[in-house]
């Protein structure tokens, strides 16, 4: 089903990026996600935009919605149907009592959806069955469609915010005083029916008492909250079925928040989550220690239990659940288990893929290139990605490495000018550092004494922080596969030992192109000047410059130890790698090809920074046993006179980047120091 939606922007809407709008207005990020992968889904002002852009007063916002598919297990089949209404985006249905919803077993061609699909069908429209509200097949009543993606989002939001109101009308026998009111009374079952229930205050308690059932499932402490333990003497320690919680918040409430206010009330959410997950895992110990001693209930671990049994009886049960998912009319069913259920590949040990080769993939060579050489980790991380990527695709695409920027003759930013214009590059792995000639919010990365720890590191920028970052990459065209590790920046220097920021004081020092770490290093006091890293060990071997600061992989592939006896190991900057593809060729790709790309791009991405972080030890004794290098380590060097001196650059920095008319500053460095 095809649809053209027309937005005119007001003045409340102003200052919001597209993708911030189409939420408030209840896209789901599925709609979202859809959008951009469709050509000129999104137009502003009849010109086709990245979501990322800025709505101002006065703008007109187009979506074109473009579905082709319809529903495929359910068939067409002539049955009268009442249309109460009908738009552009949805159906209103008077349901017929005995017509069931879906299809299903025994009821595959004479339910509803069977119906629209033929009603669609005589018009010559796609349509995929989307039912808002779904009825009993005996019950009649008004039953709401959804003709397109972005309606039935918005009416499963409004749903579940239970802005969709309903009355029903039931028949019952006798007379009710007063008129109006809840009833609140337990129910047994009448002696003359196993169906007929009726009002037993006698019989009527917990079921369990009954006996109606004679066995339950549930987490240990809500088991335990409900005192079942008192009537179940046998448990079995099974770990079958997870439940999760959903802790959530009223949306209207959420989005009349500031996005400052937000992030607090997400930061709450977090912390109350963390809390409920640790107080609930605690307990179980116990729990089951006192079962057995006051209840004399029998516990079976799982250690004891024949397992494999249970999942050989419901082998192909996610299949099922797929089906019946698709019966009724949810087709991204098949993501989403396979999200589920997919083979965790995410161990650090672990680097390997399936063979996609049945994904009638085009036959290409990419060119990977990096800044460093071809010892480097970079590099190996772009091997890396060749094997895999070769792999998958049966050989069909293969990767040549570049290291060094071989390809524009060791400039690092025209490598990435490379990537972007798609020739001779095609896929990379560059420095934030170097990023940040092309747009300096790739610097806050870099703001000094940022992480704490590698781990700290990877759990921003797996995360939010690091969805901004590849929200800004987009911009550039280019799709970032993964956020791969240059590592902390280690100093290294001819001159001296350098412990406090008074041995900083005048050293010579080369370093990465930032306006930010140049700030860094005039605040610290030493002379800082900028060139190539391939040009740097030339200038270390001569004493044109003192020192540099890279991390230790980076600095061992480029041998300038040999050439610099001193290193501190203060852990000031980190910097990262975006692992990118030009954006062109992967959109040019099918969303399941797209998929084995990010795949073999978050595994080469996971690869290097193991391979990075390993050996850091090896190369210290290494330095300090051949090349006779002091080195001088965190906990002897007085940190708190470095950070002092850089007291206050977060601010400076936010400042520099909104006098170049950024005005996501304080939102992106937030997102990163909070």
């Amino acid at each position: 089903m095809n649809r053209t939606i027309t937005y005119l922007i007001s003045d409340k809407d102003a200052g919001f990026t597209i993708e911030q709008n189409l939420r408030h207005r209840g896209y789901s990020a599925k709609n979202i996600t859809h959008l951009k992968k469709t050509p000129e889904s999104v137009l502003l002002n009849g010109i086709w935009v990245h979501m990322t852009h800025r709505l101002t007063s006065g703008d007109e916002l187009v979506i074109r919605i473009v579905e082709e598919q319809s529903s495929e297990r359910v068939p067409p089949v002539e049955h009268p149907i009442h249309i109460v209404y009908e738009d552009e985006d949805i159906l209103v249905i008077d349901k017929q009592a005995g017509m069931p919803i879906h299809p299903s077993l025994n009821n595959y061609y004479n339910s509803l959806a069977n119906a629209l699909a033929w009603y669609f069908e005589q018009q010559k429209k796609p349509f995929i069955f989307r039912c808002v509200n779904r009825l009993d097949r005996d019950t009649s009543g008004l039953t709401i469609i959804a003709k397109h993606v972005v309606s039935a989002a918005i009416l499963s939001s409004m749903n579940a915010r239970r802005e969709i109101h309903r009355e029903y009308r039931a028949i019952v026998r006798g007379h009710l005083t007063p008129e109006s009111g809840v009833i609140t009374a337990p129910l047994g079952r009448k002696d003359s029916s196993i169906i007929e229930r009726t009002v037993d205050f006698d019989h009527g308690e917990k079921a369990l008492q009954q006996k109606t059932v004679e066995g339950q499932e549930n987490p240990l402490p809500a088991i335990d909250a409900a005192s079942v333990q008192e009537v179940q003497p046998y448990c079995s320690m099974w770990n079958a079925i997870y439940d999760c919680l959903f802790f959530c918040i009223n949306g209207d409430i959420y989005n009349n928040l500031t996005p400052e206010q937000q992030k607090v009330v997400d930061e709450a959410g977090q912390k109350a989550v963390d809390y409920e997950r640790a107080i609930n895992r605690a307990g179980d110990d116990e729990i089951m220690d006192r079962w057995q001693n006051e209840n004399g209930v029998k516990i079976t671990k799982y250690e004891d239990m024949d397992i494999d049994s249970f999942k050989q009886a419901v082998d192909g049960v996610d299949a099922w659940y797929q089906n019946e998912l698709e019966s009724q009319g949810y087709d991204d069913a098949k993501d989403l288990i396979e999200a589920f259920t997919k083979k965790d590949t995410s161990s650090a040990s672990t680097y390997d893929v399936e063979d996609r080769s049945d994904l009638d993939w085009p036959e290409q060579t990419w060119n990977f290139t990096c800044s460093t050489t071809e010892t480097s980790t970079w590099a190996e991380g772009g091997r890396k990605f060749g094997e895999l990527i070769e792999k998958a695709t049966g050989g069909k695409i293969k990767v040549n490495v570049y290291a060094a920027d071989q390809l524009t003759n060791g400039n690092q930013s025209e490598g990435i000018q490379a990537l972007i214009d798609g020739d001779p590059v095609q896929i990379s792995m560059h420095s934030n550092l170097i990023y940040s000639a092309f747009d300096p919010r790739f610097n806050v990365v870099s703001l000094p004494f940022l992480f704490d720890s590698v781990e700290d590191a990877d759990a921003k920028l797996d995360g939010e922080a690091g969805e901004k970052l590849k929200a800004i990459l987009d911009e550039y065209g280019l799709h970032c596969m993964g956020i791969a590790e240059n590592g902390f920046r280690q100093l290294t220097n001819s001159k001296q030992e350098v412990k406090t920021v008074d041995d900083m004081k005048n050293l010579k020092i080369r370093v990465a192109g930032s306006n930010l770490l140049m700030e860094c290093y005039k605040r610290w006091g030493a002379d800082a000047t900028n060139m190539n890293w391939s040009e740097t060990y030339t200038a270390l071997q001569q004493k044109t410059v003192e020192g540099q600061e890279n991390p230790l992989p980076a600095i061992d592939a480029a041998s300038v130890q040999e050439v610099q006896p001193y290193c501190s190991m203060w852990n000031a900057i980190y910097d990262c790698l975006f692992f990118c593809i030009n954006g062109d060729i992967y959109d040019s790709m099918t969303p399941e090809q797209q998929e084995v790309i990010d795949e073999c791009g978050r595994l080469a991405t996971q690869y290097e920074r193991e391979i990075n972080r390993a050996g850091d030890d090896e190369i210290k004794n290494r330095w300090q046993n051949e090349n006779g290098v002091t080195i001088t380590n965190y906990e002897d060097m007085d940190i708190d006179s470095f950070k002092q001196a850089v007291d206050g650059v977060d601010e400076w920095y936010q400042k520099e980047l909104e006098g170049q008319g950024y005005d996501d500053a304080k939102e992106l460095i937030e997102t990163f120091t909070k």
